[in-house]
């Protein structure tokens, strides 16, 4: 390994620990255990000597090795080290090789490396999506390209410089480090910071954290002895430990210091050592006696270079040093000779030795003569760029804030403008919001050009999910869009258009998984943009500005139901959706389909219109999404809607729509349960599965509903399947706090208590569903699933007393066009409803037509269930119809058997060997609750009685004799806290039994 400092070779000294905890951690992820590391320790200790040695080591091991710098602020390119060290392993790879690993993936990562692009001129970049999506696509398509590099050979990613990373890179690395976890990738993060002691924890995804420190004596007798050529006394050693404590930088440093100022014991030089406190005490004082003795033209390049982190060619040095080039190159091969610099690897550019020294001078240097120094490179740049200026838009942008101080700065702000959309085109968003803030700094003071500027950060802001810095630019431009800013709102001018457009789009891109509580501040703002668009006279109610602000006045509402809690949507402008829907943009209509607005099966026929006209992708997929969605989830047209499913995940995975793509599998899961597809919905399943860690860093509430979309589409699998429920109770447990799915999960946690034998739970908390389902309008985000699952749930525990709610509440379900879902179509669940309720010649209607309905459309499951269900009902009914329960019992198990159901069959087989009197007694499937605790004879005789029908007709249709039916309605009026006869139509009604 060469000396950093001075190119020669050298040993590696005293790091024998720390290599060992790389070996370990290199050895892992060759055998497939890979995630983060970080080495950390201070400026000028050797973590970036020990990097390199352990990436010799892996590639020793069979590990390739890609390695990228970080670069402060601006000079850094989008994604920065992340970004420059998978780009360089790439281009030294076959062009055959590199594609296979890029495959699909290949769109997102030509943004963050261009070099790719000019190499392999056939691939196209993605196309634009919502910038969350764009954030996700980039994650998932970075994890994809890494571990297929991987999977060949073992790959380690060295990120130096780490501490200087913006917050784009290291939002990407701890998405990688998560995803990577089980992969043969090691991500390996270099920082030079000031180490503190050891923490308690780790942050999340990182395998090891590596503090180094400084040398020991002997370490350090063995660096410096390396230097001399006669040995280094003891006590000079002594002397550099005492001020130095074993940090290599400064210890080499302060010895050529003691060298050039004759401080050694020897011939020539001092009678006895200095003692510690005469020497220079850090890095920043040595560096400045160092350069303090050079000569002026050596001193002059060494000043030039201190501005170029990446070095800079002896031409540009010269230029920018005012000599001629034979000096400059003479200049700088004299600071090669004192240690001071050195040439890199392709003999091209001279740059200081270390990266510490680099910055000691230029800390060193008056702030003005810093800023002229900085101005000089920009206009020399500038000049040697010529027409590629484009290309180095972030270098220049770099050079002109720095010299901010100095008047002419507004020269700089196309440069800002060009970095700002180099960083938006590679999702690269904290960067832009960086570059935006910087051109204001430079910017001229006039108001239409701070106007675009902030309605730009504001965007910036917003994409880069920094709601508090986006709302207060939002505001800003507001102000800046206005006449002035006089003391009363009432005499402001109204907004431009510019101003209206900036707040409308920084809301918007807010507003895509804002949480509940965050939803004021939105509105705040909106009314302020409203307050000042009613100010002009001429703007109308009905105009688009006015509709745009107005619907996003929809947002989340937290809804508490005796605990069980849900985030509901409001729709609150059916005003602004219509002028919208009729005069709107592509981009307003699309914002008309968010998933969160309800929907009848004329606005999804509209939306599905749409997604055959529309070419914007995040409008196409989100016009996709909501008619699949509604198909599927609202309406149960399972056939229809898994046609549109199909084309959605077939466009997500077109785009690359990481959220899209989860969402369409999940619904086609559902369409494959309800046709018997089992092997096909947990197949999709587990694809979705498999990509929900990529969404950790999606926003809520958006990724808990995709998460969500996965429970409930799995929960459907388990219910025909007979998963093991206990787990799946907890898979469905009571989330922490209100989610949008808060009220259907619950009812499927209601499903999943019964089925797991705890019916005492689960008939508390159909308790406290029922009268959430009442009160939640239907066309409700989730409401009607939840309803449609709440009254399965109702049927499983045999809660009949609830029956006639059930039946109200699916009828008003049924006028609005709700349907069915995966376990039980809306006639089914009817059917069930009206079994319960005794009402047996209307639920046997509901049955045939849900048996026909379940027939035609191929829902196989649906159909052995009427089967079952139809039983159940009919032996629960009497002795009477217990030969016709078994034939149903019968057919139904033959085909739950042809589906490997077998926890129905086994029910069948439950049912059909005991006695039906058995499964109707407390716990049994034929047991039925009902209101008062009344048995099932007493509800029926109840039923009949209050109908109108006489003691002797009851015992006919009941098959029983009078006496008992006499008896019943004498047990039934004393349940019913009746005293005669006469109440009991009055009391029949209050309790859902009928009654005139």
């Amino acid at each position: 390994v060469a000396d950093p400092m001075t190119g020669t070779p050298t040993r590696f000294l005293a790091r024998e620990k720390e290599l060992d905890v790389l070996r370990r951690r290199v050895s892992d992820a060759v055998a497939g255990r890979g995630a983060l590391l970080t080495l950390s320790g201070p400026p000028g200790v050797g973590t970036t000597r020990l990097a390199r040695e352990a990436a010799d080591r892996a590639g020793a091991a069979g590990m390739s090795v890609a390695w990228g710098e970080c670069r402060a602020g601006l000079l850094d390119r989008p994604f920065g080290a992340l970004a420059e060290a998978i780009e360089n392993a790439a281009l030294t790879m076959p062009r055959d090789q590199v594609l296979a690993d890029l495959g699909t993936d290949a769109g997102p990562l030509l943004r963050i490396c261009p070099g790719l692009a000019a190499a392999l001129p056939t691939l196209v970049p993605a196309v634009p999506l919502e910038p969350v999506d764009e954030r996700l696509r980039l994650g998932e398509a970075l994890f994809g390209w890494l571990t297929r590099m991987a999977a060949r050979t073992p790959l380690l990613v060295v990120l130096d410089e780490y501490q200087l990373a913006d917050a784009d890179v290291r939002a990407m690395v701890d998405y990688l480090a998560r995803r990577l976890r089980g992969a043969p990738v090691l991500l390996l993060c270099v920082s030079s910071i000031v180490v503190k002691k050891a923490r308690a924890t780790k942050p999340a995804g990182v395998l090891d954290q590596i503090a180094l420190e400084g040398l020991d004596l002997g370490a350090t007798a063995a660096l410096i002895g390396a230097m001399s050529d006669r040995p280094i006394m003891p006590a000079t050693v002594d002397v550099i430990q005492a001020v130095g404590h074993g940090n290599p930088l400064l210890s080499v440093e302060l010895y050529r210091h003691m060298v050039e100022e004759s401080l050694l014991p020897g011939p020539g030089g001092a009678a006895t050592l200095p003692p510690p406190t005469a020497l220079p005490q850090s890095i920043d004082q040595v560096v400045a006696w160092r350069a303090a003795r050079l000569p002026t033209a050596n001193r002059a390049a060494f000043n030039v270079l201190a501005a170029f982190p990446g070095g800079a060619a002896p031409h540009v040095v010269a230029t920018i040093a005012g000599v001629i080039k034979g000096r400059a190159v003479e200049a700088l091969d004299g600071l090669v000779a004192d240690g001071l610099a050195r040439v890199n690897g392709d003999g091209t550019r001279y740059e200081i030795v270390h990266p510490q020294i680099r910055t000691a001078l230029l800390g060193a240097m008056a702030p003005h003569l810093r800023a002229q120094l900085h101005r000089r490179v920009a206009e020399v740049l500038e000049a040697e760029a010529g027409n590629e200026r484009r290309q180095m838009a972030t270098e220049l942008a770099h050079y002109w804030f720095e010299s901010r101080s100095i008047p002419g700065r507004e020269r700089g702000l196309g440069h800002f403008l060009l970095a700002t959309e180099q960083a938006r085109a590679a999702y690269a968003h904290n960067r832009a919001v960086n570059c935006l803030r910087a051109a204001l700094d430079v910017a001229p003071q006039d108001n239409a050009t701070r106007l675009d500027l902030t309605g730009r950060l504001a965007l910036a802001e917003a994409a880069a999910g920094l709601r508090k810095d986006a709302l207060a630019s939002a505001s800003r431009a507001l102000e800046l869009g206005g006449a002035g800013t006089p003391a009363h709102a009432a005499d402001r001018a109204s907004p431009s258009a510019e101003a209206l457009a900036a707040v409308t789009d920084t809301l918007r891109t807010l507003a895509d998984g804002i949480d509940a509580d965050q939803a004021s501040a939105l509105d705040a703002l909106r009314e302020a943009a409203l307050e000042r668009l009613g100010a002009d006279r001429s703007a109308r109610s009905d105009s688009l500005p006015h509709a745009r602000l107005s619907l996003l006045a929809e947002t989340w509402q937290e809804l508490d139901f005796d605990g069980v809690g849900v985030l509901a949507w409001a729709d609150l402008q059916p005003q602004a959706a219509a002028v919208l829907s009729t005069q709107g943009t592509e981009a307003d209509k699309a914002e008309l389909m968010v998933l969160q607005r309800p929907r009848t099966r004329v606005e999804t026929a509209a939306a599905a219109e749409a997604a055959r006209a529309w070419r914007r992708p995040a409008a196409t997929l989100r016009a996709l999404g909501a008619t699949a969605s509604d198909l599927i989830g609202r309406l149960g047209m399972f056939d229809e809607g898994q046609g549109w499913a199909s084309q959605y995940l077939a466009t997500a995975e077109r785009y690359g729509s990481v959220r899209d793509r989860v969402r369409a599998l999940a619904l086609l899961a559902r369409c494959h349960s309800t046709r018997g597809e089992f092997a096909a919905a947990r197949e999709r399943i587990e694809q979705a599965e498999g990509i929900l860690p990529g969404l950790a860093g999606a926003p809520s509430p958006s990724a808990e509903m995709l998460a969500d979309e996965v429970t409930i589409s799995r929960f459907a699998i388990d219910y025909f399947l007979d998963a093991d429920w206990r787990a799946t109770s907890k898979a469905v447990a009571a989330p922490k706090k209100p989610r949008p799915a808060g009220l259907l999960i619950g009812a499927l946690r209601c499903i999943a208590l019964k089925r797991s034998g705890k019916p005492a739970e689960a008939g508390a908390l159909l308790e406290r569903l029922l009268p959430a389902v009442t009160e939640v309008p239907p066309l409700t985000l989730y409401r009607d699933a939840a309803l449609r699952a709440t009254l399965t749930a109702l049927w499983e525990i045999g809660a009949a007393e609830h029956a006639p709610t059930g039946l109200t509440l699916l009828g008003l379900a049924r006028s609005v066009g709700v349907g069915g879902q995966v376990d039980a179509s809306i006639d089914l669940t009817e059917a069930r409803l009206l079994g319960m309720a005794g009402r047996l010649a209307e639920s046997r209607a509901a049955f045939a037509a849900a048996r026909s309905s379940a027939t035609a459309t191929g829902s196989l499951p649906q159909v052995a269930l009427i089967g079952y269900d139809e039983a159940v009902i009919l032996a629960a009914a009497g002795p009477r119809y217990y030969g016709e329960a078994l034939n149903l019992l019968s057919a139904a198990g033959e085909r739950f058997e042809r589906m490997g159901m077998r926890g129905w069959s086994d029910r069948v087989s439950a049912l059909t060997l005991f006695n039906f009197k058995e499964a109707s007694a407390p716990g049994g499937r034929l047991f039925f609750t009902y209101p008062r605790g009344l048995s099932r004879r007493e509800a029926d005789v109840v039923r009949l009685s209050a109908a109108g029908a006489r003691p002797s007709e009851v015992a006919a249709e009941l098959e029983m004799d009078r006496n008992d039916v006499e008896g019943a309605l004498t047990s039934a009026l004393k349940k019913l806290r009746g005293k005669s006869l006469d109440e009991l139509p009055q009391l029949a009604r209050r309790h859902g039994l009928g009654g005139l």
